[in-house]
C-alpha cells in the first residue's frame, strides 16, 4: 500500500516544476544588470547579493565587468559570454542611487559557488 502511494505521488511530479521561474530583478543574485552611464556607454554588472538595511534601503553587492556596450542589446550579448574580464571584483551601491540612471536586467545565470563565496 505504501509503495503504491509513493508511486502515485512520484508520478504526479512536484507542483513547483510546473510553475515558471520568476523573472530576475535588480535584487536577484545572478542577474546581469546593464546601466547606461551616459548615452552610448552601457556598463555591465552582476548582482552577487542584496542586503536590506535597517534604514529600509537595499544595498546591492555587485561585480563590474570591463567591457562596455553601446546599448542594452549589446550588454545582453556580453552577459551571455562565459568569461568576461572583470574590472572590479566587488563593488556596491545603494539601490535608490543605482536606479537614478537608466538600467535593465539583461540576463540571468545562477551564481557559481565561487561567486557566492566572493561576498562571504
Amino acid at each position: 500500500m505504501v509503495v503504491a502511494f509513493m508511486a502515485l505521488f512520484a508520478s504526479t511530479g512536484c507542483s513547483s516544476d510546473a510553475v515558471p521561474a520568476p523573472e530576475p530583478t535588480l535584487r536577484t543574485p545572478g542577474s546581469f544588470v546593464a546601466q547606461e552611464t551616459e548615452p552610448g556607454d552601457v556598463r555591465l554588472f552582476r548582482v552577487l547579493g542584496a542586503l536590506k538595511l535597517e534604514t529600509g534601503q537595499t544595498y546591492l553587492i555587485m561585480r563590474l565587468f570591463s567591457p562596455h556596450a553601446s546599448d542594452f542589446d549589446g550588454a545582453r550579448e556580453l552577459a551571455k559570454q562565459d568569461e568576461l574580464p572583470i574590472e572590479m571584483a566587488l563593488t556596491s551601491s545603494v539601490e535608490a542611487e543605482f536606479v537614478t540612471l537608466p538600467y535593465r536586467v539583461v540576463w540571468f545565470r545562477t551564481l557559481t559557488e565561487q561567486e557566492r563565496d566572493a561576498i562571504h
